[in-house]
């Protein structure tokens, strides 16, 4: 049975309308996806999350965003993966992700490849503006209730 470790970045920001949740455009597909990374040997979660934010979004660790001490969420369940036959075994950590510097918020934002997604429709909805929102990534989210669609 595969084995799938997965750090899955949670950064949040506040809108009118609610909570928004950055995701990340594929280079290969039309999907929105968290930041997130396969936990390497010898490495925790946090550090995986820490890791991935500095590498996909182009931050500096310890200076433009802080990880939470702890998990939001550590799940380890079998399962099956949306578009894959077999069951797997996939232990996944949610954590928090603060950025704390305006430079890296400008940053962010002049990106075209980060979209910021309301809560319900990370909860509720398969598509958010033209983008496929990732139906494992998403499969994640309901089966924790770490987002809830109304937050």
């Amino acid at each position: 049975m595969q084995t799938i470790e997965l750090g899955l970045a949670l950064i949040r920001q506040r809108a009118s309308e609610g909570s928004m949740w950055l995701t990340q455009a594929s280079k290969n597909q039309p999907m929105l996806s968290f930041v997130s990374g396969s936990r390497l040997e010898g490495e925790s979660f946090r550090e995986t999350i820490s890791r991935e934010v500095a590498w996909q979004l182009d931050l500096e660790r310890n200076r433009e965003f802080l990880v939470a001490n702890m998990a939001q969420i550590d799940l380890e369940f079998e399962g099956a993966i949306p578009g894959q036959p077999d069951l797997t075994r996939l232990h996944v950590a949610f954590y928090s992700v603060d950025l704390y510097r305006s430079a890296a918020r400008q940053r962010i934002a002049k990106r075209d490849d980060l979209v910021w997604v309301p809560s319900s429709v990370l909860c509720e909805a398969e598509r958010f503006s033209g983008w496929l929102i990732n139906p494992f990534h998403q499969s994640l989210i309901h089966r924790s209730k770490v987002i809830e669609s109304w937050y």
